[in-house]
């Protein structure tokens, strides 16, 4: 209330939680979560082709990271883009979110674009497992008499790794966004004391050490004694 017995205009309040996104510890949460959902997801079985002419086998499973190579190289890039975000300073932090934009953005349209056209990408696999080349390699997973591979079926995990990209791509954006407001980060210099700073407890080992080189281990300038007391 104000001195005139007015009621005093209520402040808000920013809840930690509303901010936890925006936060350096945020951004770095939602692209870790991205880029383990994408490694989660290229491990798993994309692709099963029926595939004629090869003994003992008659599907062929072709996971995320054979269908998609490049998806496992973008998420090694971001982890290392966002972990230049939360350190770097501001012009450098801008370039890190856009590296991670692109990154999210990479992983994202890798896998729609096998769960799209599931027949090419998987076809140098089926390639290197039935071994045909040449002429007849032209179209392995075609449906053909002759063909060693017939048409694919995909699952749910490349849209699973598309979230995880979004989610990439998001941290960066936030990063671009928000990452303006962030204060350096701190740094700390290891075995310098702070001005004024009251002297640690003394170690008996440095003391044995002075006193062997004729020092005074309790005086702080470490005066050299007189040799003829």
């Amino acid at each position: 209330m104000t001195s005139g017995g007015e009621p005093a205009p209520a402040r808000a309040v920013t809840s930690p939680r509303a901010a936890f996104p925006a936060s350096r510890t945020g951004v770095a949460v939602l692209v870790l979560a991205g880029v383990g959902l994408a490694l989660l997801a290229a491990g798993r079985t994309w692709v099963t082709v029926p595939v004629h002419g090869v003994p003992g086998q008659t599907d062929l499973h072709v996971p995320g990271r054979s269908a998609a190579p490049g998806i496992v190289a973008s998420t090694v890039v971001a982890v290392a883009a966002v972990a230049v975000l939360v350190v770097a300073r501001r012009g450098v932090r801008a370039l890190a979110a856009v590296v991670l934009l692109g990154c999210g953005g990479a992983v994202a349209v890798l896998a729609l674009r096998v769960g799209l056209d599931p027949t090419s990408a998987v076809r140098a696999e089926v390639v290197r497992v039935t071994g045909v080349t040449g002429a007849g390699a032209a179209d392995p997973v075609a449906r053909s008499s002759g063909g060693p591979g017939g048409d694919g079926s995909v699952t749910g995990w490349p849209l699973v790794t598309v979230a995880g990209g979004l989610l990439v791509a998001a941290g960066g954006v936030l990063g671009a966004v928000r990452g303006r407001t962030w204060t350096p980060a701190r740094r700390y210099e290891i075995g310098v004391p702070s001005a004024g700073a009251p002297p640690g407890p003394l170690d008996p080992r440095d003391a044995w050490d002075a006193l062997s080189r004729g020092e005074d281990p309790t005086d702080g300038r470490r005066t050299r004694t007189d040799p003829t007391r």
